[in-house]
């Protein structure tokens, strides 16, 4: 099989971690002959070479805005550098006779727009709900429904996401195919948790609205009453939004309950020293965050919504919560019942480790893509 991955992002995140995961058991056990297209510049590139993948960049924009921002001659631009990415990318594939075109995330069109004038199959990996979980819409929504629509076939990385995605379009074939977490980045054998009086949670993402941020510290200033509780954020964030947070915890004298770290590369270590691992995003598309602290033997403890919904079964591999009410109920159960949900994180742990294992991601792509 040759196949060609169109990447939307130049940087390391869930979704270029995936595909990165994807793309390298593939080509070394499925011996798939693969080549990425990445956005120029790239700060994959490195990655790529030292995982012997093969890789083309070229200069385009992915395919979205934010909604309601319609700037028309950045419209412009994008739009005449996109369609010189189109035709510079159409010569470069004319003699390499590609079996696949996947693009990695419905953001980027470069690919299908080329798939559809050089009549290569193309498969659009869907990992986003754009407007829900990003406030971003598609730049052209009546192209982007032909592509979709057009497509050989779809990939979705959760039931919730595709239940938005079938009721909107008309697609010739789509499956539901989990992302695969390799474990060896999270895995913690012996994770001792709930042993300290203090509940430590750890929250891991970008702070901002869509991820419920600010709303997560609104629930320890309410749960530190009841529970000795303190909350860590580890992520990125605009410098309004850090500013919002920080007057919020300041004004309600959150200092010792709420620490706020950025991002880091090696995230084990934040781990290692957490108990519970809080998901409050209310439109998480998979929720890859919720499976790496389940493999850490993280407490997950989750808002029942989209993708995190599937992910947790409550009180057999984790806790799920609705409102403010129901959250403090999880933290002050959790406190009372310690015993018994270190059982149920060393299940989650168990259960993640062997549900969601790369090789089950790769061998159902296979099978999709040679039926």
């Amino acid at each position: 099989m040759k196949v060609l991955f169109v990447s939307h992002e130049s940087g390391k995140n869930g979704s270029s971690i995936s595909m990165l995961t994807l793309v390298q058991i593939l080509q070394d056990i499925y011996k798939w002959e693969i080549e990425v297209l990445l956005p120029y510049p790239s700060t994959m590139e490195k990655t790529l070479k030292a995982r012997d993948i093969a890789y083309i960049s070229l200069f385009y924009y992915p395919d979205f805005r934010t909604i309601g921002k319609k700037i028309k001659w950045k419209e412009i631009i994008k739009e005449t550098v996109n369609f010189l990415a189109v035709q510079k990318l159409k010569r470069r594939l004319k003699e390499k006779k590609y079996d696949y075109i996947i693009s990695n995330s419905s953001a980027v069109d470069i690919g299908a727009r080329t798939a559809k004038e050089l009549n290569i199959k193309h498969v659009y990996y869907i990992r986003e709900f754009m407007e829900e979980d990003f406030g971003f819409e598609y730049r052209k929504k009546i192209r982007m429904k032909k592509l979709l629509e057009t497509s050989t076939k779809v990939v979705f990385i959760s039931q919730a996401i595709a239940k938005k995605y079938t009721l909107l379009y008309k697609l010739k074939s789509y499956k539901v195919i989990y992302n695969g977490v390799g474990k060896d980045d999270y895995y913690i054998e012996h994770h001792e948790i709930l042993e300290q009086s203090t509940l430590k949670l750890i929250q891991i993402g970008t702070l901002c609205e869509a991820k419920g941020t600010k709303e997560s510290v609104e629930f320890i200033e309410s749960a530190r009453r009841i529970v000795d509780c303190h909350l860590t954020l580890v992520g990125n964030s605009s410098e309004d939004y850090l500013e919002d947070l920080n007057t919020y915890i300041l004004q309600n004298s959150l200092e010792s309950n709420v620490t706020i770290i950025p991002y880091m590369d090696n995230i084990l270590t934040a781990l290692e020293q957490a108990d519970i691992l809080l998901m409050n995003s209310r439109s998480e598309g998979f929720g890859r965050v919720t499976v790496e602290g389940m493999i850490s033997g993280l407490l997950v403890v989750g808002r029942d919504a989209a993708g995190t919904s599937e992910l947790i079964s409550n009180q057999k591999n984790g806790l799920l919560f609705r409102d403010k009410q129901e959250f403090c109920a999880c933290i002050y159960d959790i406190a009372q019942n310690r015993e018994k949900y270190k059982t149920i994180a060393k299940y989650g742990q168990q259960s993640a480790c062997k549900n969601f294992q790369p090789i089950n991601m790769a061998k159902e792509i296979v099978r999709y893509l040679d039926d």
